[in-house]
């Protein structure tokens, strides 16, 4: 049987079948490699991003911690509150001022937080207004001796189109700002009160000596009169008593300038208290007079000046023991800041058993003309506090009602071969 022949249709079929296979495998090859080629670029294009996307996490991160460390290293306190009146961020100082640390604060209604700080919640409620947001202004925290004062300033925060997410506060303790500012209106208030002393005296003194003259003159005419000699005693002793007090205005008034000299204090002391021991024998008063052993307590200062503020000491002291009690007088090493340098000084410490201040007049004690003595002008305590700022010193007061009273004064110590103007005691 003779094999069948192929149909020569049927072969080309198969060969074009053939080469159109061949042509899509070379194209589906193509096609592969062509994707191959695309996904290698998204690859390294997605590496790419990765990378950049990395380096923006970590520049974002270290910004964040820049501005943490900047609001951290802030003098002011910040709050962040949110929308719900809760704290979001509190730095250090804000958490200072509270007396609390930041995750104390965190999280915590800002309502609860002010009320949790100060007992009287009238302080809290001055610094929150109707509708719970915080005011801006100043506010006195604490009342008395410990007064502060926090300025606040309210911003507020704002995300995205504008719409207000919460508010930043800035709260920064101005309490020595305010002091200054006190301190700067009472010295203005006392220029002026010393212009107008100057000129009352002058206005006073002619009279007055006029009245001493006549009334001298009389006390020498009614010598053989015992009753009315009397009266004219009272009158020259009102005299003096008046004197005094225009000395210590004037002093007052006049611009304080201490002669430098070579100062032994024990010396002064011993001689405050030899001018005043008829009074301290008078009114059962001990003085112990307590000298440093070997050591030579000598200060830079004027030695009429000085003598004149522990006069004063002496005498306050002993008006506060008018039952009797104790005086003393001792010596501590100490320091004084002067043009930023620390320099060896002495503090001397005038102590008494008497009544006592209340904290009010120990705010006030060295205010001109107060005084809680039915005679006394309130000038003694103002002349010490102006002598001694004028020797670049320090006069400090610690007093509790019914436990004594101590003034601390704080001049520079003598130093060998420092520079020395005569003094009013040379």
């Amino acid at each position: 049987m003779q094999p069948t022949q192929p149909n020569p249709s049927d072969v080309q079929m198969l060969i074009e079948a053939f080469e159109r296979f061949s042509g899509a495998g070379e194209t589906v090859t193509r096609a592969y490699r062509e994707l191959q080629t695309k996904v290698d670029e998204l690859d390294t294009e997605l590496d790419a991003k990765n990378r950049e996307l990395a380096t923006n996490l970590a520049e974002k991160d270290r910004l964040t911690a820049y501005l943490r460390k900047v609001l951290e290293s802030m003098g002011e306190g910040i709050l962040v509150v949110g929308a719900d009146e809760r704290v979001e961020m509190a730095n250090a100082a804000a958490a200072d001022l509270f007396g609390k640390t930041a995750n104390e604060v965190k999280g915590r209604a800002l309502a609860d937080v002010l009320k949790s700080v100060f007992a009287d919640e009238s302080i809290a409620k001055q610094l929150v207004r109707r509708d719970g947001r915080v005011r801006e202004g100043e506010f006195r925290l604490v009342e008395g001796e410990g007064a502060r004062m926090l300025r606040v300033r309210c911003h507020p925060l704002t995300g995205r189109e504008g719409v207000a997410t919460g508010r930043i506060l800035v709260l920064e303790d101005v309490t020595d700002e305010a002091r200054t500012k006190a301190q700067s209106a009472r010295t203005q208030r006392l220029a002026a009160m010393g212009d107008m002393a100057v000129k009352i005296v002058h206005e006073v003194r002619n009279p007055m000596g006029s009245i001493e003259l006549v009334a001298s003159l009389l006390a020498r005419d009614l010598d053989s009169m015992p009753a009315s000699l009397e009266l004219v005693q009272r009158i020259q002793s009102g005299i003096r008593s008046m004197n005094l007090i225009i000395d210590n205005l004037l002093s007052f008034a006049r611009d304080t300038q201490p002669r430098t000299q070579n100062v032994d204090m024990p010396t002064i002391i011993d001689q405050c208290l030899e001018a005043q021991i008829h009074l301290l024998h008078t009114q059962k008063i001990d003085a112990d007079h307590r000298r440093p052993e070997g050591e030579d307590v000598r200060v830079r200062g004027d030695g009429a000046l000085l003598q004149q503020v522990f006069m004063n000491l002496v005498l306050n002291a002993a008006q506060a023991m008018t039952t009797g009690g104790n005086l003393t007088v001792e010596y501590r090493p100490a320091t004084l800041e002067s043009n930023g340098e620390e320099k060896a000084a002495w503090r001397v410490l005038v102590k008494d058993t008497g009544v006592g201040m209340s904290a009010e007049t120990r705010e006030r004690v060295f205010h001109p003309f107060f005084t809680t003595k039915e005679r006394g002008t309130g000038l003694g305590l103002a002349l010490c506090h102006n002598i001694i700022q004028a020797h670049g010193g320090r006069i400090d007061v610690e007093s509790e009602p019914g436990r004594g009273t101590t003034f601390a004064v704080t001049l520079a110590a003598w130093t060998d071969g420092a520079d020395a103007k005569p003094g009013l005691n040379d």
